[in-house]
């Protein structure tokens, strides 16, 4: 995995300025988030409410992750203003190469750690500046393949069904491992007949303990990227909080501009969101289908291991 060459691209308002500011460099880049930021303040905009969704909306990574391709986007956002009190994002952007696309996904969110948490202290510097803000600074690398890998894998080695039920619990409403597991696999069941992807995003329940997040997102990952490398995707993932809960929102449309707006406005949530917390409908989906009936009774099985059952949901799902 290379370090990535191209400095911070950043693009917004802040309050130290008077207007948009925008990086020199990349203007692709920055371009393209110009439009589907734009696009997603367009839909905000239609609610009366808007303003209140918007200032409510806590600071949030995302990226956008190609099944195929070996270019990554990383990005921290905040809602921000500028001096007359305009409301519009202050984005700052990274773009990384990955040698393989398909063994990236699993462990993405924790190679993307260092990379986020360098973006956000970035923006962070940046509402204090009056111009040019982030100028110059490079950023922070992707974690080695190697480091992200063996990160994974330590969490998966030391972890059972109920140890992630336990990290998961304290949210309202929350399903059994078992539940969300078989919701996932389903939900993502039609990427194996090539049927054209769901436009609502994913959400998949993160623990409320920061140092767990990244591995527990991971593990989602892992599960889905069988799945999802069938088709040549660019995928949409945000570590932002649904319904107040940590959570990781998976768009597969790229950067639709109902993403993010479903991530802003909690009203369009329905619309625009599968909740995997929301699966109990997956017992009656179980009838007659033998093998998911197997898996479904394997997974009841709070000491096994998550490995085992990863193992058994790809033998099942992939």
């Amino acid at each position: 995995m290379n370090a990535p060459s191209q400095r911070i691209a950043y693009f917004g308002k802040l309050p130290g300025c008077g207007d948009f500011v925008r990086s020199p460099g990349d203007q692709v880049l920055v371009e393209l988030m110009d439009q589907w930021l734009a696009a997603v303040m367009q839909r905000l905009a239609a609610n009366p409410r808007w303003r209140q969704h918007y200032d409510a909306c806590p600071p949030l990574d995302f990226a956008f992750i190609g099944t195929r391709s070996r270019q990554v986007v990383c990005g921290h956002l905040l809602a921000s203003r500028d001096q007359s009190a305009r409301r519009f994002p202050f984005t700052c952007m990274a773009v990384h190469q990955v040698a393989k696309p398909r063994d990236f996904l699993p462990y993405s969110p924790l190679a993307l750690a260092p990379a986020w948490e360098g973006l956000a202290i970035a923006a962070g510097a940046a509402t204090a500046a009056a111009v040019r803000p982030v100028e110059g600074l490079l950023p922070v690398p992707l974690s080695e393949a190697g480091l992200a890998q063996a990160a994974l894998e330590a969490y998966l080695a030391g972890a059972c069904l109920a140890s992630l039920e336990e990290s998961l619990a304290g949210r309202p409403g929350s399903m059994p491992a078992r539940h969300l597991m078989l919701a996932l696999g389903l939900l993502l069941s039609p990427l194996r007949e090539h049927a054209p992807v769901t436009s609502r995003c994913l959400v998949l329940p993160l623990p409320r303990e920061a140092a767990l997040r990244a591995p527990v997102a991971a593990f989602w990952m892992t599960l889905a990227a069988p799945l999802l490398a069938r088709q040549d995707l660019e995928i949409a993932m945000f570590c932002a909080p649904v319904a107040g809960q940590p959570s990781l929102v998976l768009g597969l449309d790229g950067a639709n501009p109902a993403s993010l707006f479903s991530v802003i406005d909690p009203e369009s949530a329905q619309e625009g969101m599968v909740a995997l917390g929301d699966c109990a409908w997956v017992d009656s989906a179980l009838h007659g289908d033998a093998p998911l009936q197997r898996l479904a009774a394997c997974l009841e099985q709070g000491q096994l291991g998550l490995p085992v059952a990863i193992q058994l949901f790809h033998e099942t799902f992939s």
